[in-house]
C-alpha cells in the first residue's frame, strides 16, 4: 500500500493525504519467526485429553509483539478429530506436532493471541512449514490443504503433488517414507527432507486454517510443523492463483478521526514536468509509511500536477 501511494504521489507537486485510523484487535508483531519449542500449557485438542477443560492445544510464547508482549498459539480441531493426545504438542524441542489416525480428514484452526489478554494478534508476515509429508503403511499418505496465504516454497524436485483450488491449495505426499528420514531441525533440511516439506508465508493475519488428511487404514501419523525453514533459501516463492491479496486492514467505518499529512514532492528544485524524477521528502515519506503500516485507510486528496 505504501509503495502504491508513493508512486501516485510522484505525479503531484504538493498534496494532502487524509488518513482514517482503523481499529485493530492487537498490535502488529514485527517478528517473522514462530517457534514451537516452548511449553505446551494446555493439551486437550478435540476434547480427547489428556487435560480437561477447553478442547484446545495451547502452545506458549511462539513469538512476541512489537511492544514485547508474549504471543500464544491456540489450536482447535473439528469434531471428527481422533488421535493420540499424548503425542500432541512439541517434538524434538523444535517442532509442533499433531497426531491423527489414518482414514480421516480433520480441520484445524490456528490462532495467535496475546498471552495475557487472549486478544488476537495480527502479524505483518510469518512463515509456517509442514514437514515429512509422506506415505506409510496401507496407503496412509498425508496431505495438507491451506488457504489465505501469500506464497509458498517447495524445491523443483518436490515429491509433493500440488493442487490449487478455489478453497485452498493442497500438498499431498507421493512417496513412502520411514522414521529414519524424519527432519531434526527446520533450518537444516537435507534434499530428501525438503522434497517432502512446504513452507508458506502469511501476511497481515492473526489466524489460519489447515486441513490435514491421512488416507488408507494404516498407523496414526504425526503432522509436523514449525516456522521458517531453509526451504526459503533453496527454492523460489510461488504465488498461487488463489492467494489472498495483502491489505492494510479492515475499513474504518465509524469513529474515525482524519489525520492530515502534507506531502512535499521535489524535482531537484525544478518544476515537476517529468513525474519519473519526482521524489517525496524523506521525513514525510517515513511518517506516511509508519502510519500506513498501522492498518489505516488512505484516501488521497491531492492538488493537480504542476506543469510549470
Amino acid at each position: 500500500m505504501a509503495m502504491h501511494l508513493s508512486q501516485k504521489i510522484l505525479f503531484f507537486a504538493m498534496g494532502v493525504l487524509t488518513l482514517a485510523s482503523a481499529t485493530t484487535p492487537a498490535p502488529i508483531s514485527v517478528s517473522e519467526e514462530l517457534t514451537f519449542g516452548k511449553n505446551v500449557v494446555h493439551n486437550n485438542l478435540g476434547g480427547v485429553g489428556p487435560d480437561g477443560g477447553e478442547p484446545t492445544l495451547v502452545m506458549a510464547n511462539v513469538t512476541t509483539t512489537a511492544d514485547g508482549k508474549l504471543v500464544d498459539m491456540i489450536i482447535t480441531a473439528s469434531r471428527n478429530y481422533v488421535g493420540n493426545p499424548r503425542r500432541n504438542g512439541v517434538k524434538g524441542g523444535v517442532f509442533g506436532v499433531i497426531n491423527m489416525i489414518s482414514g480421516i480428514s480433520s480441520d484445524f484452526h490456528f490462532a495467535l493471541v496475546d498471552a495475557e489478554t487472549g486478544d488476537p494478534v495480527v502479524m505483518e508476515k510469518f512463515y509456517l512449514t509442514f514437514f515429512d509429508l509422506d506415505a506409510g503403511r496401507r496407503k496412509s499418505r498425508e496431505s495438507v490443504t491451506l488457504s489465505n496465504f501469500a506464497s509458498y516454497w517447495v524445491p523443483k524436485y518436490t515429491e509433493l503433488e500440488i493442487e490449487e483450488r478455489k478453497d485452498g491449495t493442497s500438498f499431498t505426499a507421493s512417496k513412502k517414507g520411514v522414521g529414519s528420514d524424519n527432519p531434526k531441525s527446520p533450518q537444516t533440511l537435507n534434499k530428501l527432507q525438503m522434497s517432502r516439506s512446504v513452507t508458506v508465508a502469511y501476511e497481515d493475519r492473526s489466524d489460519f486454517d489447515v486441513t490435514y488428511t491421512v488416507g488408507g487404514n494404516g498407523n496414526a501419523r504425526n503432522l509436523l510443523f514449525a516456522g521458517w525453514s531453509n526451504l526459503v533459501e533453496h527454492s523460489e516463492p510461488v504465488v498461487p492463483k488463489n492467494a489472498t491479496p495483502r491489505t492494510t486492514g479492515a475499513p474504518c467505518t465509524s469513529g474515525c478521526e482524519p489525520i492530515k499529512i502534507k506531502i512535499t514532492v521535489s524535482c531537484g528544485g525544478e518544476p515537476c514536468n517529468n513525474a519519473t524524477n519526482a521524489t517525496v521528502t524523506t521525513a514525510e515519506k517515513s511518517s506516511l509509511l509508519g502510519r500506513s503500516r498501522r492498518h489505516v485507510n488512505v484516501t488521497p486528496h491531492l492538488s493537480a500536477p504542476r506543469n510549470s
